[in-house]
């Protein structure tokens, strides 16, 4: 309430921007809590990023109060000259700008009413720049609000990576469910370690090249990880030979978050999922997660089916018994372009069309088709048998027939 009351005084409030220049520290986690209660605008940026990226966003941002980490203050004031802040702040003391801090102390206690409305912006996350200079992604309060609804259980969690990134969000989510989150400055495998021991952490996020600096760490075996029960990871493209070294070695604790900073989380690859015995699951970005619909919107390939309908065979979604497949060496031309169009507006499955051998002609009429169907129970073979019948779609439930193969 405090800080609130400080920012406010500085003219902080709905429609103003706040960016935090900030690293893991308490007070970086008050102050943007601050700024939220009074409706602002927060841009968050780790004290290592690129000064190009930082001075490019403060602006487009129209930033009105930069907020710094005191060890970084002489750098956010050139930074806050470069781009035009109207304001800069520190907390704790610093050779420059005001520490909000010793403000904050002169104010008092008494609760403030929060200024933010659901259609308000909350949050400007910068892009990682890898098309370009980074771009500005708005959340609104009511977009931030549904996710951190969301908390979970009460974690214990360990931040040893930049909170201006994704563990930001597992801060809020952790805190809101009441739970206690443990601040590092950096990533140091051997700390990170005593720490889950010592602090009896329940939850770490790590990228996947830092996973791996934990598992080559000679203090691994040594140190009791019991307390640990969730490592979300992600950033970038596992290694299943070390995720499996991951999982018999810490536990079915691993979960992968697939997401982009424009879209959200996207996808989730859960414990459950990291089974050693199926290597090939750990290759994958996991299920998406509810309420997320994944297309694939490739305008190449949809033009590239739509002139080979030879080759090709659609299936719509929950298809039963062949009433949906759209067969293309069967089927008109204009008939193929609206299925085409359709299956690209519905996200149908795409098959590469084999035509089934036909066997001998009888004296009962022409030589009816067959082809092979497999059946697979978490991954496994579990059953194989013969489809047999006179029509392009060979439906046991139309006029088919099924044969049980036997090995």
């Amino acid at each position: 309430m405090r800080t609130a009351r400080a920012l406010r005084a500085r003219g902080a409030g709905p429609g103003r921007t706040v960016t935090l220049l900030a690293g893991n520290l308490p007070e970086t986690i008050a102050a943007r809590c601050a700024a939220h209660l009074l409706g602002c605008r927060v841009v968050r940026f780790h004290g290592d990023a690129p000064v190009r990226m930082r001075a490019g966003l403060v602006r487009d941002a129209e930033t009105h109060v930069l907020v710094a980490d005191p060890r970084s203050a002489a750098g956010a004031a050139a930074l806050a000259a470069t781009a035009g802040a109207a304001d800069l702040v520190t907390l704790g003391p610093a050779e420059a700008g005001e520490d909000l801090l010793a403000a904050a102390a002169r104010e008092p206690a008494e609760p403030v009413p929060g200024a933010a409305r659901p259609q308000d912006v909350c949050l400007i996350r910068p892009t990682g720049g890898t098309t370009g200079p980074p771009k500005g992604v708005c959340v609104s309060y009511a977009q931030a609000g549904a996710w951190r609804r969301a908390a979970g259980p009460a974690h214990r969690l360990l931040v040893c990576t930049p909170i201006a990134h994704g563990p930001g969000r597992l801060a809020d989510r952790t805190l809101a469910a009441g739970g206690t989150v443990v601040l590092h400055d950096c990533f140091e495998p051997g700390e990170v370690l005593a720490a889950v021991e010592r602090e009896r952490i329940t939850r770490l996020y790590l990228l996947l090249p830092l996973l791996h600096r934990l598992l080559d760490h000679p203090d691994l075996g040594r140190r009791d990880l019991a307390s640990l029960t969730s490592l979300p990871y992600g950033a970038c493209r596992a290694s299943p030979a070390r995720l499996a070294e991951a999982v018999r070695r810490l536990g079915p604790v691993l979960y992968q978050i697939y997401g982009q900073t424009e879209a959200g989380s996207i996808s989730q690859l859960d414990a459950a999922e990291h089974d050693v015995r199926y290597p090939e699951r750990l290759r994958s970005a996991g299920r998406p997660l509810p309420g997320v619909e994944v297309a694939i919107r490739d305008d190449a390939t949809v033009r590239r089916i739509a002139r080979d309908r030879e080759h090709h065979v659609l299936k719509g979604p929950l298809d039963t018994r062949g009433r949906g497949v759209v067969i293309g060496p069967a089927t008109g031309d204009a008939q193929w372009q609206e299925a085409v169009e359709r299956a690209g507006a519905e996200g149908w499955l795409v098959q590469e069309y084999l035509p089934s051998p036909r066997l001998r002609a009888t004296p009962d009429g022409p030589a009816p088709r067959h082809d092979l169907a497999l059946g697979a129970v978490d991954g496994r073979l579990a059953a194989a048998f013969v489809r047999t019948g006179h029509e392009e779609r060979l439906s046991v439930a139309g006029s088919g027939s099924l044969h049980p193969l036997y090995f």
